[in-house]
């Protein structure tokens, strides 16, 4: 199966910001959360609601956590998302 655009494309935008922004720690790499839904939608061109369905399915992979407004990133695993290779959970 392959993963929708959408989901490939937040998780692009994620690796960027943990490349950009991020700051390494035991759990992974934490991104001070300071955009919402729309936000990373509208910057790539998604509905909120496929931005959003992006984000769930990342989440439930593991690429990704939230503590509060910080966002903790698995880089390994949004790499394998953005090139497609990953299988989104069902």
């Amino acid at each position: 199966m392959t993963l929708p655009a959408h989901t490939r494309k937040v998780a692009a935008l994620l690796m960027e910001m943990a490349r950009t922004q991020g700051k390494p720690t035991p759990r992974g790499v934490a991104v001070q959360l300071d955009v919402t839904r729309q936000d990373v939608a509208s910057l790539l061109g998604l509905s909120r609601i496929e931005a959003t369905l992006a984000v769930n399915a990342l989440k439930l992979a593991g690429a990704l956590a939230f503590e509060g407004s910080t966002l903790l990133l698995n880089p390994g695993v949004l790499q394998r998302f953005a090139e497609g290779e990953a299988q989104e959970a069902r």
